[in-house]
């Protein structure tokens, strides 16, 4: 009994490791929200099936087929026996590295968003790739000169060079910043910062941020 649940359990991890290595790369590479337990299961099963499948047809590597051993079948060496599990490796190797290329490859076409203007061309759907207005700003305008006007008037000149991805935080790095203050009669005094940047920890104390078309003169 406990040999078959053993065996069990083994046939499922190998099953599943090509969908868990795709989530791998998958989260990894992008910028995404947080899946919960029954949406990653899930997508593991999808993913590990079609890449199983995959391996099937182009390598002639079966996972299903080889999970109940045939007498005088041979894996790495040994002879399985009838009913016992036999999991060669090339059977779990194979699926994870089709499903790591398929990951980075599925990675790089969603950090683009790449998919969801077409669909959104179709009115099939509103929604982007990014994961509030806040990331698909800075996302969009990568390396672009801002400047960020606060409350009290003074404005901070610079480029995005680091901003939060997600989250309730708000920050912002500005790289090679410069800062305005204003005076009376409508004048202003330029402060350079020295060192790389400012660092902007919130954005309760922000107006709006501007953002340039190229390189300040």
């Amino acid at each position: 009994m406990g040999g078959d649940f053993s065996q069990g359990a083994l046939f499922v991890v190998a099953f599943l490791l090509p969908g868990l290595c795709f989530l791998l790369v998958f989260r990894l590479l992008c910028d995404v929200r947080k899946l919960d337990k029954i949406d990653q299961t899930a997508v593991a099963f999808i993913i590990s099936l079609g890449s199983h499948l995959a391996a099937d047809m182009l390598f002639g590597t079966s996972l299903l087929g080889a999970a109940v051993g045939d007498p005088s079948a041979d894996a790495n060496g040994g002879t399985g026996s009838a009913g016992t599990l036999v999991v060669p490796v090339s059977e779990i190797l194979v699926p994870a590295a089709l499903a790591f290329v398929v990951g980075a490859g599925f990675s790089a076409v969603y950090q683009r968003d790449l998919v969801y203007p077409t669909l959104r061309n179709w009115r099939l759907t509103r929604k982007t790739g990014r994961l509030s207005v806040w990331h698909h700003v800075f996302v969009e305008n990568d390396g672009s000169w801002l400047i960020v006007e606060l409350d009290s008037g003074v404005q901070l000149l610079g480029w995005a060079r680091e901003f939060s991805i997600q989250g309730d935080a708000r920050e912002l790095f500005l790289g090679d910043a410069t800062v305005f203050e204003p005076l009376r009669g409508g004048l202003w005094r330029q402060v350079e910062v020295p060192g790389p940047g400012i660092y902007i920890p919130n954005m309760s104390r922000i107006n709006a941020i501007r953002f340039l078309d190229g390189e300040p003169g």
